[in-house]
Protein backbone atom coordinates (compact mmCIF):
# COMPACT_ATOMS: atom_id res chain seq x y z
CA UNK A 1 0.00 0.00 0.00
CA UNK A 2 2.56 2.16 0.88
CA UNK A 3 4.37 1.56 -2.70
CA UNK A 4 1.32 2.16 -4.63
CA UNK A 5 0.47 5.63 -2.82
CA UNK A 6 3.91 6.72 -3.23
CA UNK A 7 4.50 7.63 0.30
CA UNK A 8 7.57 6.45 1.31
CA UNK A 9 9.35 9.23 -0.01
CA UNK A 10 7.48 10.82 2.45
CA UNK A 11 8.53 8.40 5.12
CA UNK A 12 12.00 8.23 4.64
CA UNK A 13 12.71 11.90 5.40
CA UNK A 14 15.88 12.44 7.57
CA UNK A 15 15.82 13.96 10.88
CA UNK A 16 12.03 14.10 11.44
CA UNK A 17 10.50 12.62 14.27
CA UNK A 18 6.94 10.85 12.91
CA UNK A 19 4.52 9.05 14.86
CA UNK A 20 3.59 6.60 12.45
CA UNK A 21 0.09 4.62 13.54
CA UNK A 22 0.44 1.22 11.34
CA UNK A 23 -2.39 -1.77 11.31
CA UNK A 24 -0.94 -5.14 10.84
CA UNK A 25 -1.84 -7.27 7.47
CA UNK A 26 -3.60 -9.36 10.13
CA UNK A 27 -5.65 -7.17 11.22
CA UNK A 28 -6.19 -5.57 8.04
CA UNK A 29 -7.95 -9.01 7.23
CA UNK A 30 -10.01 -9.13 9.63
CA UNK A 31 -11.55 -5.91 9.47
CA UNK A 32 -11.58 -5.72 5.77
CA UNK A 33 -10.66 -2.31 5.46
CA UNK A 34 -7.61 -2.79 2.91
CA UNK A 35 -7.43 -5.93 0.29
CA UNK A 36 -5.01 -6.26 -2.71
CA UNK A 37 -6.62 -7.08 -6.01
CA UNK A 38 -4.16 -8.67 -8.42
CA UNK A 39 -4.93 -7.24 -11.62
CA UNK A 40 -1.39 -9.11 -12.89
CA UNK A 41 0.59 -10.76 -10.91
CA UNK A 42 3.75 -11.42 -13.79
CA UNK A 43 3.63 -7.74 -13.88
CA UNK A 44 3.19 -6.74 -10.92
CA UNK A 45 0.09 -4.74 -11.29
CA UNK A 46 -2.23 -4.45 -8.74
CA UNK A 47 -5.08 -1.98 -7.13
CA UNK A 48 -6.55 -1.82 -3.74
CA UNK A 49 -10.40 -2.29 -2.45
CA UNK A 50 -12.55 -2.64 0.69
CA UNK A 51 -15.43 -4.22 1.98
CA UNK A 52 -17.44 -0.82 2.82
CA UNK A 53 -19.79 -2.29 5.54
CA UNK A 54 -22.28 1.14 5.43
CA UNK A 55 -23.11 -0.15 2.00
CA UNK A 56 -22.25 -4.06 1.86
CA UNK A 57 -20.46 -4.50 -0.88
CA UNK A 58 -16.83 -4.07 -1.68
CA UNK A 59 -15.26 -0.90 -3.39
CA UNK A 60 -12.12 0.11 -4.62
CA UNK A 61 -9.52 2.14 -3.13
CA UNK A 62 -7.89 4.67 -5.89
CA UNK A 63 -4.73 5.87 -5.45
CA UNK A 64 -5.36 9.39 -4.56
CA UNK A 65 -7.77 8.07 -1.47
CA UNK A 66 -5.11 5.16 -0.15
CA UNK A 67 -2.37 8.01 -0.35
CA UNK A 68 -4.88 10.61 2.01
CA UNK A 69 -5.68 7.68 4.50
CA UNK A 70 -1.77 6.31 4.91
CA UNK A 71 -0.56 10.44 5.19
CA UNK A 72 -3.40 10.41 7.69
CA UNK A 73 -1.95 8.15 9.93
CA UNK A 74 1.52 9.84 10.24
CA UNK A 75 1.76 12.61 12.26
CA UNK A 76 4.48 15.33 11.93
CA UNK A 77 5.78 14.60 15.70
CA UNK A 78 5.64 11.91 18.52
CA UNK A 79 3.82 12.52 22.11
CA UNK A 80 5.28 14.60 24.74
CA UNK A 81 2.98 13.21 27.26
CA UNK A 82 2.60 16.81 29.11
CA UNK A 83 -0.97 17.28 28.14
CA UNK A 84 -4.04 15.87 28.81
CA UNK A 85 -4.91 15.87 24.73
CA UNK A 86 -2.44 16.81 22.27
CA UNK A 87 -3.57 17.73 18.92
CA UNK A 88 -0.59 16.65 16.12
CA UNK A 89 -0.46 17.46 12.52
CA UNK A 90 -0.38 15.13 10.47
CA UNK A 91 0.97 14.39 6.84
CA UNK A 92 -2.59 14.90 5.60
CA UNK A 93 -3.28 18.49 6.89
CA UNK A 94 -5.50 16.78 9.48
CA UNK A 95 -4.78 16.35 13.28
CA UNK A 96 -3.93 13.38 15.00
CA UNK A 97 -5.60 13.54 18.60
CA UNK A 98 -3.73 11.62 21.68
CA UNK A 99 -5.79 10.84 25.03
CA UNK A 100 -3.04 10.64 27.27
CA UNK A 101 -5.68 10.37 30.14
CA UNK A 102 -6.69 6.65 29.04
CA UNK A 103 -4.12 6.05 26.33
CA UNK A 104 -5.79 6.20 22.98
CA UNK A 105 -5.44 8.19 19.45
CA UNK A 106 -8.13 9.06 17.42
CA UNK A 107 -8.54 11.28 14.36
CA UNK A 108 -10.49 13.97 15.92
CA UNK A 109 -14.26 11.84 15.57
CA UNK A 110 -14.73 8.02 17.26
CA UNK A 111 -13.28 5.17 15.81
CA UNK A 112 -15.04 2.64 14.04
CA UNK A 113 -14.64 -1.30 12.83
CA UNK A 114 -13.55 -1.89 9.15
CA UNK A 115 -13.78 0.93 6.12
CA UNK A 116 -17.43 2.97 6.70
CA UNK A 117 -18.48 1.23 9.77
CA UNK A 118 -20.66 1.75 12.92
CA UNK A 119 -19.29 -0.27 15.43
CA UNK A 120 -17.01 2.23 17.16
CA UNK A 121 -13.70 1.13 18.93
CA UNK A 122 -10.86 2.80 21.05
CA UNK A 123 -7.76 2.54 19.62
CA UNK A 124 -4.67 2.03 21.86
CA UNK A 125 -1.63 2.59 20.43
CA UNK A 126 1.18 -0.07 21.10
CA UNK A 127 5.05 1.22 20.17
CA UNK A 128 6.87 -1.52 18.50
CA UNK A 129 10.47 -2.35 20.07
CA UNK A 130 12.26 -2.04 16.41
CA UNK A 131 14.44 1.07 16.29
CA UNK A 132 13.83 3.29 13.96
CA UNK A 133 15.79 6.58 13.16
CA UNK A 134 12.62 9.12 12.27
CA UNK A 135 10.45 8.85 14.94
CA UNK A 136 7.80 5.70 16.29
CA UNK A 137 6.06 3.47 14.80
CA UNK A 138 2.70 2.37 17.06
CA UNK A 139 0.80 -0.79 16.20
CA UNK A 140 -3.08 0.29 15.97
CA UNK A 141 -6.34 -1.18 15.37
CA UNK A 142 -8.17 0.77 13.11
CA UNK A 143 -7.90 3.65 10.28
CA UNK A 144 -8.11 7.31 11.85
CA UNK A 145 -11.58 9.47 11.10
CA UNK A 146 -11.26 12.58 10.57
CA UNK A 147 -13.83 16.02 10.52
CA UNK A 148 -15.51 16.64 7.80
CA UNK A 149 -17.88 19.93 9.12
CA UNK A 150 -17.24 23.39 7.37
CA UNK A 151 -17.34 26.83 8.88
CA UNK A 152 -20.61 27.71 7.82
CA UNK A 153 -22.17 23.78 9.07
CA UNK A 154 -19.87 25.06 12.32
CA UNK A 155 -20.64 28.17 13.45
CA UNK A 156 -24.15 27.78 12.88
CA UNK A 157 -24.43 25.10 15.63
CA UNK A 158 -23.56 28.67 18.10
CA UNK A 159 -26.87 30.15 17.38
CA UNK A 160 -25.98 33.21 19.44
CA UNK A 161 -22.80 33.97 18.00
CA UNK A 162 -24.03 33.18 14.39
CA UNK A 163 -26.82 35.64 15.00
CA UNK A 164 -24.10 38.33 16.25
CA UNK A 165 -22.09 37.37 12.69
CA UNK A 166 -25.67 38.34 10.45
CA UNK A 167 -26.53 41.32 12.94
CA UNK A 168 -23.17 43.12 12.00
CA UNK A 169 -23.75 41.97 8.27
CA UNK A 170 -20.98 39.96 7.73
CA UNK A 171 -22.74 36.58 6.14
CA UNK A 172 -24.04 36.53 2.64
CA UNK A 173 -27.37 34.40 2.89
CA UNK A 174 -27.28 34.07 -0.84
CA UNK A 175 -24.44 31.88 -1.16
CA UNK A 176 -24.25 30.81 2.83
CA UNK A 177 -20.71 32.25 3.31
CA UNK A 178 -18.87 34.67 5.66
CA UNK A 179 -17.37 37.27 3.52
CA UNK A 180 -14.87 38.25 6.02
CA UNK A 181 -13.06 34.74 5.98
CA UNK A 182 -11.16 33.76 3.30
CA UNK A 183 -11.61 29.67 2.10
CA UNK A 184 -8.39 27.39 3.30
CA UNK A 185 -7.15 29.98 5.60
CA UNK A 186 -6.04 28.92 9.16
CA UNK A 187 -8.31 30.08 12.00
CA UNK A 188 -8.67 29.84 15.81
CA UNK A 189 -12.29 31.60 16.51
CA UNK A 190 -13.16 32.22 19.82
CA UNK A 191 -16.95 31.55 20.09
CA UNK A 192 -18.68 33.52 23.24
CA UNK A 193 -21.72 32.05 25.16
CA UNK A 194 -24.90 32.64 25.18
CA UNK A 195 -24.84 34.28 28.61
CA UNK A 196 -21.99 36.44 27.28
CA UNK A 197 -23.49 37.58 23.90
CA UNK A 198 -26.82 38.45 26.26
CA UNK A 199 -24.68 41.24 28.17
CA UNK A 200 -23.67 43.09 24.99
CA UNK A 201 -25.79 45.82 24.34
CA UNK A 202 -26.14 45.51 20.82
CA UNK A 203 -28.73 48.00 20.26
CA UNK A 204 -26.25 50.77 21.55
CA UNK A 205 -23.67 49.58 18.67
CA UNK A 206 -23.75 50.81 15.30
CA UNK A 207 -22.77 47.92 12.16
CA UNK A 208 -19.27 49.28 11.84
CA UNK A 209 -18.59 48.61 16.01
CA UNK A 210 -20.78 45.13 15.80
CA UNK A 211 -18.14 44.11 13.12
CA UNK A 212 -15.06 44.95 14.99
CA UNK A 213 -16.50 43.00 17.61
CA UNK A 214 -17.09 39.63 15.71
CA UNK A 215 -13.80 40.20 13.78
CA UNK A 216 -11.51 40.28 17.01
CA UNK A 217 -13.19 36.61 17.46
CA UNK A 218 -11.13 35.30 14.42
CA UNK A 219 -7.20 34.85 14.91
CA UNK A 220 -6.00 34.70 11.48
CA UNK A 221 -3.26 32.17 9.98
CA UNK A 222 -2.90 29.75 13.39
CA UNK A 223 -4.53 27.05 15.01
CA UNK A 224 -4.38 27.21 18.76
CA UNK A 225 -4.67 24.18 20.81
CA UNK A 226 -5.04 23.56 24.55
CA UNK A 227 -1.73 21.58 24.31
CA UNK A 228 0.62 24.42 24.66
CA UNK A 229 2.22 23.18 21.05
CA UNK A 230 1.73 26.97 19.85
CA UNK A 231 4.01 29.72 21.45
CA UNK A 232 2.82 32.09 23.54
CA UNK A 233 2.39 35.99 22.58
CA UNK A 234 0.54 38.38 20.02
CA UNK A 235 -1.51 36.77 17.37
CA UNK A 236 -3.18 39.22 15.11
CA UNK A 237 -7.19 39.32 14.77
CA UNK A 238 -9.18 39.84 11.45
CA UNK A 239 -10.46 43.42 13.77
CA UNK A 240 -9.01 46.66 12.13
CA UNK A 241 -6.91 48.42 13.97
CA UNK A 242 -7.42 52.48 14.48
CA UNK A 243 -3.69 52.96 14.12
CA UNK A 244 -4.79 51.87 10.28
CA UNK A 245 -4.06 54.85 7.83
CA UNK A 246 -5.70 55.56 4.02
CA UNK A 247 -2.04 53.28 3.03
CA UNK A 248 -1.35 50.40 5.25
CA UNK A 249 -3.81 48.49 7.27
CA UNK A 250 -3.03 47.00 10.45
CA UNK A 251 -5.23 44.78 12.66
CA UNK A 252 -5.58 44.44 16.46
CA UNK A 253 -3.62 41.85 18.09
CA UNK A 254 -4.64 39.27 21.11
CA UNK A 255 -2.19 38.22 23.49
CA UNK A 256 -2.74 34.44 23.92
CA UNK A 257 -0.77 32.63 26.89
CA UNK A 258 -0.30 28.64 25.95
CA UNK A 259 0.32 25.77 28.67
CA UNK A 260 -0.59 22.46 28.81
CA UNK A 261 -4.40 21.75 29.34
CA UNK A 262 -4.96 25.41 29.45
CA UNK A 263 -5.37 29.10 26.95
CA UNK A 264 -5.45 32.25 28.55
CA UNK A 265 -6.38 35.79 26.96
CA UNK A 266 -4.41 38.62 28.52
CA UNK A 267 -5.93 42.45 28.85
CA UNK A 268 -3.68 45.17 28.25
CA UNK A 269 -2.19 45.22 31.57
CA UNK A 270 -1.45 41.55 31.52
CA UNK A 271 -3.84 40.39 33.57
CA UNK A 272 -6.22 37.24 32.55
CA UNK A 273 -9.16 38.35 30.35
CA UNK A 274 -10.47 35.04 29.98
CA UNK A 275 -9.36 31.69 30.05
CA UNK A 276 -10.03 28.38 27.99
CA UNK A 277 -9.42 24.36 30.27
CA UNK A 278 -9.12 21.32 27.97
CA UNK A 279 -12.99 20.13 28.26
CA UNK A 280 -14.58 17.80 25.38
CA UNK A 281 -17.37 19.60 23.55
CA UNK A 282 -16.07 23.49 24.37
CA UNK A 283 -12.40 23.22 23.29
CA UNK A 284 -10.77 22.20 20.62
CA UNK A 285 -13.85 21.98 18.08
CA UNK A 286 -12.68 21.29 14.55
CA UNK A 287 -13.61 23.04 11.05
CA UNK A 288 -12.61 21.50 7.80
CA UNK A 289 -12.18 22.61 4.57
CA UNK A 290 -13.39 20.50 1.15
CA UNK A 291 -10.23 20.51 -1.36
CA UNK A 292 -11.80 18.80 -4.12
CA UNK A 293 -15.76 19.85 -5.35
CA UNK A 294 -15.94 17.49 -7.67
CA UNK A 295 -15.01 14.63 -4.85
CA UNK A 296 -17.46 12.89 -2.83
CA UNK A 297 -15.11 11.49 -0.50
CA UNK A 298 -13.99 12.30 3.17
CA UNK A 299 -10.67 11.79 2.66
CA UNK A 300 -10.87 15.34 0.61
CA UNK A 301 -10.97 17.31 3.86
CA UNK A 302 -8.45 19.56 6.08
CA UNK A 303 -8.38 20.76 8.87
CA UNK A 304 -7.82 24.28 8.48
CA UNK A 305 -9.68 26.25 11.60
CA UNK A 306 -10.26 25.64 15.34
CA UNK A 307 -13.15 27.01 17.79
CA UNK A 308 -12.69 27.59 21.79
CA UNK A 309 -16.03 28.99 23.88
CA UNK A 310 -15.36 31.65 25.88
CA UNK A 311 -17.34 32.77 28.70
CA UNK A 312 -16.82 36.63 27.85
CA UNK A 313 -17.44 39.24 24.75
CA UNK A 314 -13.58 40.23 23.94
CA UNK A 315 -14.11 44.42 23.23
CA UNK A 316 -10.22 46.22 22.50
CA UNK A 317 -10.62 49.15 24.89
Amino acid sequence: ALEYSKTLPALKEEEQEYAFYVQSDLLLEEDSSLFVNWIDRNRNRYGFRAYDRGNESFTNISRNQLTKMVLNQVGLRTPRGYANKEFIENLAGNFIVVNNEDNTVSGGLPNYWGYNGDSVIDIHPVELEELTDNGITYDVKGWFNTPITDMYSRITTYPHFFNLIEDAGLFDDVYYTFPFLTEGELYTIFVPSEEAIAELDTEALSQEELQQIVKYHFIRGARIWTDGSCPEGYYETLRVDESSTEFTTKYSSLYIETSPDLIRILDKDGAVYTEIPEQEGTSNVMIATDLDDNSTSRYDYIITSVIHEIDKVLIKP
